[in-house]
């Protein structure tokens, strides 16, 4: 259930290794390679502002600080359709912290890098570089940034490299949400839409993203502490840089990448420059300096209020490892601005000398996440509270029923997750072939 980055991984795996596949998406259709639809431009804003292709729910980084949005893509490619599509390994060791921890054993970077690395090798990146680009070219080392895109230039989700490979062979159902898996003497059983229709099933399959995921399991009666818990993102700044002309529609919104290690660590400290925004009437004259932070310490949750509204609880400031590391995302940003020539940021970050309190003020009005939610259905050990799906992504307690996207990751990897989340559910739904096949 679920077409978005993960969901349509699982599809594609599950029909090639010769299984009956429905693949059931609450959203719209979407041709994921005609040239000319927002969701497939070179021009993620495009996509990412188009009617019918985002939702929206409530986000609060924690400390009483009101909520904002946080942006979800719905219909087939899902949230994969509608964010960067920036391909980032990590570095092997984010790997073996996962399967160091119990009950994650066969996730470590033995199993999953040469899946991350193949997909890397098929990115691109682009050939000529934008105005921010050329800002954070002059303040730090950069590499080119690679991305999922196709040689014509075009945004290619999982919707484009996996599900559109093998749609011929297997049905899909748009436009039907579902309510809740169907459960019967701790098996399930299939799935009711919120049409009331039933889909008998002998496996099923929740691809339906960090947020959503925990929140199926928890409408249809399944009671894990850890359910809902373990929320985290990548802590994130954003700078407007207003740009004294407009970026021409042939730049792309970003060309290259600058990494950083804090305190001796590898890398995960991500500078992003964008040559364009989306932000209204003059968005291809406004550009922005993103500083992610590649780990969060801090973990929060999903709330489910009882008149339907979701909200979010990302608790980034509760930890002082995540303060500090917005501190340096700070830093970064100030140096790009402050070597800027004909730019007047109207609302620069402050100088990193400046007290450590001045800067977290600062940041309360600046930071959001980088859209990558994870961990709310964790992976791990059966015994431990708030694993909810064992290594091989069967929720535990319940035959015949599997979690397989971002929800899972125990830590986030320091990347962007977008590249992990396709490995880990193409390896996943290796896993869970394997299971139904030894069970027929």
């Amino acid at each position: 259930m679920g077409a978005g980055a993960a969901g349509c991984v699982v599809a594609a795996v599950l029909t090639n290794s010769g299984f009956e596949v429905t693949l059931v998406e609450g959203g719209p259709d979407r041709d994921p390679t005609h040239p000319t639809a927002p969701v497939n431009s070179a021009d993620l804003f495009r996509a990412a502002t188009a009617v019918h292709h985002v939702s929206a729910v409530l986000a609060s980084a924690g400390d009483g600080e009101p909520t904002r949005p946080y942006l979800r893509g719905v219909g087939i490619g899902g949230s994969g359709a509608i964010n960067g599509l920036l391909l980032h390994r990590g570095t092997p060791e984010d790997y073996d912290r996962w399967a160091d921890l119990a009950g994650c054993r066969g996730w470590g970077s033995a199993d999953l890098w040469p899946r991350l690395q193949r997909r890397y090798d098929r990115g691109r990146i682009h050939s000529t570089v934008g105005p921010v680009d050329e800002l954070v070219q002059a303040a730090f080392p950069v590499e080119p940034a690679r991305f999922a895109i196709d040689p014509n230039g075009l945004r290619a989700c999982s919707a484009a490299t996996d599900l559109q490979l093998v749609r011929a062979a297997l049905t899909v159902r748009t436009d039907a949400a579902v309510q809740r898996v169907l459960l019967s003497a701790g098996q399930c059983v299939g799935v009711e839409l919120a049409s009331g229709e039933t889909i008998d099933a002998d496996l099923v399959v929740v691809s339906a993203g960090a947020i959503q995921s925990p929140l199926l399991l928890r409408r249809s009666g399944i009671d894990r502490p850890g359910i809902g818990a373990n929320l985290h993102d990548h802590p994130a700044i954003s700078v407007a840089v207003p740009l004294p002309e407009p970026t021409p529609p042939t730049i792309a919104p970003t060309s290259v990448v600058s990494h950083f290690a804090s305190a001796g660590r590898t890398p995960h400290v991500q500078v992003l420059p964008l040559n364009r925004t989306g932000l209204g009437n003059d968005a291809k004259r406004i550009g922005a300096v993103l500083v992610g932070v590649l780990e969060q310490h801090g973990r929060g949750s999903v709330h489910t209020a009882i008149d339907g509204t979701i909200t979010l609880d990302f608790n980034q400031t509760t930890d002082e490892r995540d303060r500090a590391g917005l501190r340096m995302a700070v830093g970064l940003a100030h140096r790009v601005l402050a070597g800027a020539r004909d730019i007047d940021a109207s609302d620069p970050p402050p100088d990193p000398n400046e007290s450590a309190a001045a800067i977290d003020a600062w940041v309360t009005t600046h930071r959001g996440g980088y859209l990558h939610a994870a961990g709310t259905c964790r992976m791990g050990s059966p015994t431990e509270d708030l694993a909810v799906v064992d290594n091989n992504c069967q929720v535990i307690g319940i035959s015949g029923l599997f979690v397989v996207d971002a929800s899972i990751f125990p830590s986030q990897p320091r990347a962007n997750p977008y590249l992990a989340t396709l490995a880990v559910a193409e390896l996943a739904s290796e896993r869970i072939a394997a299971i139904a096949s030894s069970a027929s």
